[in-house]
Parts: C-alpha cells; sequence; structure tokens
C-alpha cells in the first residue's frame, strides 16, 4: 500500500502570462522572487500561461491519443543515438527530443485490467534534470507535502486556473546551480479512473560533456562553500538509472557528489 492521499496543497500559483514581463523592470523583479520562494519552499508552482489555449490543447492530446494507439513496429522506428530519447517501450511513456538543451515527453498512463479504485501508476520519484514543465489532460498528478521521515502523505495536485502548467524543480538544479538551496519534490501519478490519462512535459537538460557546478554568486557567508562536487549531466543520469541499490536521484547526487 502507498502512502495516504492528503487534502490538495495551497498550489503557489505565478503569472506568467502579461506581455509586460520584461527582465530589468520592477514586475520582472517581483515574478522572479515569486519563482525563487515557490522553488526553495515547495519545489513546485502553477505557472499560468494562456499562450496555449483551451483548442490548441485538445488538438495535442487528441494527436497524442492516435500516436499511442499505433503499432509498435510503427513506434520502435523512431530511434536516436542520444541516450534516453526516442521511443521506449515496456515503460508508460515516450520521448522526443526537441533540442540539446530539453527534452519534450509525452506519456501515457493506463490502468491495470481489472482496474481497482486508486492505482499508483508512476511511482513516487524527484526528476534528475533541472526543470520540468507538465500539460496534463486530466488530473492524477501529486506531491509529497509532508514528509514525516520518508513517510509523509501525497497530495493531489489542482490547478487554479484553466490551461495553466505545473513546473517542477529537478535534482540536477537543486544540487548544481543552486548549491542546496532550492527543492526537489517527490511526486506521482495516480488513476483513479478505469481510463488512460495523457500527459506531456518539457525537460530542461544541460548540453552534454559540459562540467555542471554552482556559480561564484551562491557562495555567501551563509553558504561559504560549494556543497557539491563537478559533475557531466549525462554520466550522473546513466547512474541513476543504472545503479544497484535502486537509489532514487537524490540518493545518487548525495551519494557521488555531496562533499
Amino acid at each position: 500500500m502507498g502512502p495516504e492521499t492528503a487534502p490538495p496543497p495551497k498550489l503557489p500559483c505565478i503569472d506568467l502570462s502579461s506581455n509586460k514581463l520584461i527582465p530589468g523592470t520592477p514586475l520582472w523583479d517581483r515574478t522572479a522572487a515569486e519563482v525563487l520562494h515557490a522553488s526553495a519552499e515547495f519545489g513546485f508552482f502553477e505557472a499560468v500561461y494562456p499562450a496555449i489555449d483551451a483548442s490548441e490543447r485538445r488538438v495535442m492530446f487528441a494527436r497524442l491519443a492516435e500516436l499511442f494507439t499505433l503499432p509498435l513496429e510503427t513506434k520502435w522506428r523512431n530511434t536516436h543515438d542520444r541516450p534516453y530519447h526516442g521511443f521506449i517501450g515496456g515503460l508508460p511513456r515516450a520521448s522526443v527530443s526537441t533540442s540539446p538543451m530539453m527534452l519534450r515527453r509525452v506519456m501515457e498512463y493506463k490502468p491495470p485490467v481489472p482496474s481497482p479504485d486508486t492505482v499508483i501508476s508512476l511511482k513516487p520519484h524527484t526528476d534528475t534534470n533541472f526543470i520540468t514543465v507538465l500539460c496534463e489532460n486530466s488530473g492524477g498528478l501529486e506531491v509529497l507535502v509532508d514528509d514525516n521521515g520518508g513517510s509523509g502523505a501525497f497530495a493531489p495536485l489542482v490547478a487554479t486556473m484553466p490551461g495553466s502548467l505545473f513546473v517542477f524543480i529537478g535534482d540536477a538544479f537543486m544540487v548544481a546551480w543552486s548549491n542546496g538551496r532550492l527543492k526537489s519534490v517527490p511526486h506521482r501519478v495516480v488513476l483513479r479512473e478505469d481510463k488512460p490519462r495523457l500527459s506531456t512535459g518539457l525537460f530542461m537538460v544541460p548540453e552534454g560533456g559540459w562540467m555542471i557546478e554552482a556559480p561564484e554568486e551562491l557562495i555567501s557567508d551563509e553558504n561559504p562553500r560549494r556543497l557539491y562536487r563537478p559533475f557531466e549531466y549525462f554520466d550522473i543520469l546513466s547512474r541513476c538509472y543504472l545503479n544497484p541499490m535502486n537509489m532514487s536521484g537524490q540518493q545518487v547526487f548525495n551519494e557521488l557528489l555531496r562533499l
């Protein structure tokens, strides 16, 4: 039995819709402060971003439904030389590369047959990348809101604004650029209806081959040294996927990189 479900948390909601959101303006500075506070306190937030309107979302999810009904041999033609790109069989997700810095992933979660009332379709985890932006066609996403020594309760994320997106801080951002200042929160997917759930995500990852470390400006009196040694992202990603102890991404980062 998985962790109990808690009431929905008070979700940090940040408006990114204004065309006056320009670097150097007071509005930009206030919004940046809101993003920093939400990322450090919660590790996630709801982003109001209406550039993707309701009709475009409907078309997108209709096309995704068509994608997942394609024959397996057709899906396997989507291959890529880079690790963790292309169609991944045997997992409830398919990934499509869009640039060296970002990964777009489309996911379909199906309840087992016969389906119980509640199914944990994607087990609790943190994202190993820098930033994740999720767009859903239905509910089911839950976050850990009360750690309680590792046995806390998960709560459903319920959007407060139509058409908003969910933004999560990943382990690499928490460890590397923020020097431990930001939070990477465990989350999971739970199905409570006997129908598939579709989701598309944008996963920001660094260019391969570069060493990553906290910038000098984050070394201060409160944090007089770097908390983690420099690392190459895809090397750590491989260790996260292939570690024999089945450690979480956060555990791999702490085990291998913590100074």
